[in-house]
């Protein structure tokens, strides 16, 4: 274990559920000797830039913005949340960020969930503005900016959900959820971006996945097996 004045903070997807609350990956990054919080928010806040503001209110109470660095770990639209923070309130000690699966140029999984007639009303009930943020056809510039800090990006190849294989027939490799093209964007390098063979809920679980993510945050490289 490394001793370190560091804050992890760590952010769930748009569904919160036992294995979505990252608890798993906070206490190891707490026996890893981080400062790791996982900060939990509500759809009802707003859109993705609301819960943005939201998680910068939680993290500044917990006084990450005056650790030594403030790092990220973020599944899913947690991605999509830190990517707004950062572009928002520009933290002066960020240090690395490491997403899973996150849909950085939106979801046609969000976009079919919202338009299929059987899952359509629940989607739009339970998703909110976020489930609307993520959509393929929601114009958000940021989708063309480039990543401009040190991001990792692990994105799934295996999927064990019957809709994505479904929804996402024709939007080549994939988790289940989240195509790997959309969680691709100018600035990330390339050494950066990786593809394990696992499902889109699994990297909430897998330890493979927790010591690649800590080995980014040390050193800024996905060193070692998954």
């Amino acid at each position: 274990m490394t001793d370190t004045h560091d804050t992890v903070v760590l952010l769930h997807g748009i569904f919160k559920n036992p294995l979505g609350d990252m608890r798993l990956a906070e206490n190891f990054f707490r026996k890893s000797g981080y400062n790791a919080h996982r900060i939990e928010y509500e759809l009802s806040t707003g859109g993705i830039k609301d819960i943005a503001a939201y998680v910068w209110k939680e993290v500044r109470a917990l006084g990450g913005d005056r650790s030594a660095k403030l790092h990220f770990v973020a599944h899913s639209m947690g991605g999509v949340v830190t990517d707004s923070l950062i572009r928002q309130f520009d933290p002066k000690n960020l240090g690395r960020v490491v997403m899973w699966s996150s849909p950085l140029q939106g979801c046609e999984h969000a976009d079919a969930l919202n338009d299929f007639m059987l899952t359509g009303p629940l989607y739009r009930y339970l998703g909110g503005q976020p489930g609307q943020d993520l959509q393929i056809r929601t114009l958000d510039p940021s989708r063309d900016q480039p990543i401009t800090y040190d991001l990792g990006m692990l994105a799934g190849s295996v999927s064990i959900n019957p809709f994505g294989w479904y929804f996402l027939k024709n939007a080549g490799i994939h988790d289940g959820v989240v195509p790997v093209a959309r969680t691709k964007r100018d600035g990330i390098k390339a050494e950066n971006h990786r593809i394990l063979p696992i499902p889109h809920p699994w990297f909430l679980i897998s330890p493979g996945v927790h010591r690649l993510s800590r080995n980014f945050i040390q050193s800024g490289r996905f060193d070692g097996p998954a």
